[in-house]
C-alpha cells in the first residue's frame, strides 16, 4: 500500500535517505518536473532546473502495515530505529525533515485513523504518476487538495476525459482561479484526498455519472422520482391514469404533513365525492337523487370516489422506496398556496408512454427474464431490460452489443479497455416501446417516446433544423445526426412523439399469444420472437447511442436538459 508523506520544504532528499533505511519500506516516489528558468523570469548559464512537482510531498510504499506502525509515533511521525541515533533521553529521533503521514486534518486522531486516511490505492498512485509524466501536455498546475473526493462526487457530475494524455481519467470538473485566472480543474481521487489538474479545458470529456445530491441534482432527481412513481402506479393498476393520480396524491399531500395524513385526507375526499349526488331523505331516511345531478353525474361521482379510494389504498401499500420518493417530491412541491397545482401540471404531464430509457421498470420484470408486456387502453407497452455497460465504457461505441447481451442473457462481460468498469447494476435500464396494430391490422406499429425533445425539434423551421444538424455534426454528435436524419420521426402529441418503425407479417395478437405461453418464472424473448420483432430491436439499438451521446456531452445544454427529462433518466442508485 502507498502512503502520502509530508516533509519540511527543501528537506525531501534527506527524509528519503532516512526512510529507505527503515525496515518494511520498499519504494519511495518523489516526482520532479523540468522547468526552464526563463519561465519564472530568471537568467542563468544553465537554464534548466528540476524541482519537486509538489514541495514537501512524497509517496512511500510499505510492504507491511504492522512494520510501518513500528516506525511511527502516535501522531504519525517517522522515527529512526538505530541505537546510534537515540537522543540523550533514550528516545528515537525523528526522521529528517519531520517526515510524517499526511492527512490534511488538524483534528486529533488515532494512528490507525492516520494510516487509513493517508493510504493510497495502487490505481490512484498510477493516475498521479501519469499526471506528473504528462507535464509536457501544458498542464499548468498539479496540486493535492484536502477536500474529500467522495464529497465532491456526491454533489457534482462525474466525467471522463476522452482524448489527450489523460484519456480515461474520471473525476469532477470545477471552475477555480488559477494564477488569478478562472480555469476548469479536474479533481480525481488520491486515496482520501484529491489531485487538482488545471488546463483541462483543452481536452474533451463526457459525463459518466450524474450527481444524486446537491442543488444541481434537484431537478433531475425530481424527474426520476416522478417516473419511478408513475411506473409503480401503473403496476398498481393505474395504467392509463398514473400521471393524473400522482398529481392528485401530491396535491393533497401538500395540504398535510405526513403520508398517513394524506391517506386519511384522500379517504375523506372519496367519501365526500360519493355523497355529492346522493342525499338521505329527512322524512323517510331513503336516498334520493340530487336535484342538480342526473344519473350520469351520479355514476361519474361514484367512479371518482372509487378511484380516489384506490389511491388511498395504494398509499397504504407503498414500499419504503415509494414512500421515500413521495416524501422527496413533497419537499420539492411544498407550497403555501394553490400554485402547486400549476407546477404539477407542468412537471407531471399526461405522458401515455414513459421516457425511452428509465432506471426502473415499474411493472416487475422477473429476475430471470428481460421483458414484460403492459396493456394500455390504446396500445401494448413492451418494457425491455437492456444493459448499457459497453455504451458507457466505450463512449463512441454502438448500442448493438449491449442490446444483444441483454436479450441473450450474457452478463458480466469484461472490458478490453483496461479501464475500471461500472457495475452491471448501475448500467441496467428499461426501454419502453409502444406496440399497436397498423392501419390494416396485418402488422405492428412500434415507437419509442422522446417527448419534449422531438416536440422541440419538429417545432424548428427548416432553416433552424438545418443549422442545428450542422452544429451537431461540427461538434461530433454523429449518432444524433444519424438518428435525426435517417430515423422515422413521429409526432402524435407534445408528450407522445419520438421514433417509429413497422413490423410486417406479424401481428400484436401473435406477440400477446406467445407472451401468454411463456413461464411465469422468467420471461426471455425467444429466438423466434426476436426474429419476428427484429425491426423493434433495431429501433431500440439505433436510438440508444444517440440518447447516450446527447446525455454524456454538454455542448448543447438546452437539448441535453430535454434528454434528461424526456429520453434518458440516468440511474444514480442502481435502480430501485
Amino acid at each position: 500500500m502507498w502512503y502520502i508523506v509530508k516533509t519540511d520544504f527543501y528537506k525531501e532528499q534527506g527524509a528519503i535517505d532516512d526512510l529507505l533505511r527503515l525496515d518494511g519500506i520498499g519504494e519511495i516516489y518523489f516526482p520532479v518536473v523540468r522547468q526552464e528558468l526563463k519561465e519564472i523570469g530568471m537568467e542563468d548559464s544553465k537554464p534548466i532546473r528540476f524541482r519537486p512537482a509538489i514541495n514537501g510531498i512524497l509517496f512511500v510504499y510499505a510492504c507491511d502495515r504492522n512494520k510501518l506502525k513500528a516506525h511511527l509515533t502516535t501522531r504519525g511521525y517517522f522515527l529512526k530505529p538505530d541505537e546510534t541515533d537515540r537522543t540523550i533521553a533514550g528516545r528515537h529521533r525523528q526522521v529528517y525533515g519531520n517526515a510524517h503521514l499526511f492527512t490534511y486534518s488538524t483534528e486529533p486522531q488515532s494512528l490507525d485513523s492516520i494510516l487509513e486516511k493517508s493510504s493510497i490505492p495502487d490505481e490512484d498512485i498510477y493516475r498521479y504518476k501519469v499526471c506528473i509524466e504528462q507535464r509536457a501536455a501544458n498542464v499548468e498546475d498539479v496540486r493535492i487538495v484536502g477536500e474529500s473526493y467522495n464529497h465532491l462526487v456526491s454533489e457534482n457530475d462525474t466525467v471522463m476525459i476522452v482524448d489527450g494524455p489523460f484519456a480515461g481519467f474520471t473525476g469532477v470538473i470545477r471552475q477555480l482561479k488559477s494564477h488569478g485566472v478562472k480555469d476548469r480543474h479536474l479533481f480525481f481521487r488520491l486515496g482520501n484526498m484529491c489531485v487538482s489538474l488545471s488546463g483541462i479545458r483543452r481536452f474533451s470529456y463526457i459525463v459518466v455519472r450524474e450527481s444524486g445530491k446537491g442543488k444541481k441534482a434537484q431537478i433531475p432527481n425530481t424527474w426520476r422520482y416522478i417516473d419511478f412513481l408513475t411506473g409503480r402506479l401503473q403496476a398498481a393498476g393505474f395504467v392509463d391514469t398514473a400521471p393524473a393520480v400522482l398529481r392528485n396524491i401530491l396535491y393533497h399531500y401538500n395540504k398535510v404533513s405526513s403520508i398517513d395524513e394524506c391517506q386519511t385526507l384522500l379517504l375523506q375526499v372519496a367519501k365526500a365525492r360519493k355523497s355529492v349526488s346522493v342525499k338521505p331523505n329527512e322524512h323517510s331516511g331513503t336516498c334520493i337523487k340530487s336535484a342538480m345531478a342526473g344519473k350520469r353525474g351520479m355514476e361519474s361521482d361514484e367512479a371518482d370516489s372509487m378511484e380516489i379510494a384506490r389511491q388511498a389504498v395504494y398509499i397504504e401499500q407503498m414500499s419504503d422506496a415509494e414512500r421515500g420518493a413521495l416524501e422527496s417530491l413533497k419537499r420539492f412541491f411544498n407550497s403555501a398556496d394553490n400554485s402547486v397545482a400549476r407546477a404539477l401540471e407542468d412537471l407531471v404531464p399526461d405522458m401515455p408512454l414513459r421516457p425511452f430509457l428509465t432506471p426502473t421498470s415499474g411493472v416487475h420484470v422477473p429476475e430471470g427474464g428481460n421483458f414484460v408486456l403492459l396493456q394500455h387502453s390504446d396500445f401494448t407497452e413492451l418494457i425491455l431490460r437492456v444493459n448499457l455497460k459497453h455504451v458507457f465504457v466505450k463512449p463512441n461505441g454502438h448500442g448493438e452489443t449491449c442490446l444483444n447481451s441483454a436479450m441473450t442473457g450474457k452478463r458480466g462481460m469484461k472490458s478490453k479497455t483496461g479501464r475500471p468498469e461500472s457495475s452491471d447494476r448501475n448500467c441496467v435500464y428499461y426501454a419502453h416501446i409502444s406496440l399497436k396494430p397498423d392501419t390494416d391490422g396485418s402488422g405492428i406499429e412500434a415507437m419509442v417516446n422522446w417527448g419534449g425533445f422531438i416536440h422541440r425539434y419538429v417545432g424548428l423551421t427548416e432553416e433552424e433544423r438545418a443549422g442545428f444538424l450542422e452544429d451537431l455534426a461540427d461538434k461530433g454528435y454523429n449518432e444524433t445526426v444519424r438518428l435525426l436524419t435517417h430515423g422515422n420521426i413521429t409526432h402524435i402529441s407534445p408528450c407522445l412523439c419520438g421514433f417509429a418503425t413497422a413490423v410486417h407479417g406479424f401481428t400484436l395478437d401473435d406477440v400477446v399469444a406467445r407472451y401468454d405461453k411463456l413461464p411465469a418464472s422468467g420471461y426471455r424473448l425467444p429466438v423466434s420472437l426476436l426474429r419476428s420483432l427484429y425491426p423493434v430491436c433495431r429501433l431500440v439499438r439505433d436510438c440508444i447511442p444517440a440518447a447516450i451521446e446527447l446525455w454524456q456531452r454538454q455542448r448543447f445544454l438546452e437539448w441535453r436538459h430535454l434528454v434528461q427529462r424526456f429520453v434518458f433518466l440516468h440511474n444514480v442508485e442502481g435502480g430501485r
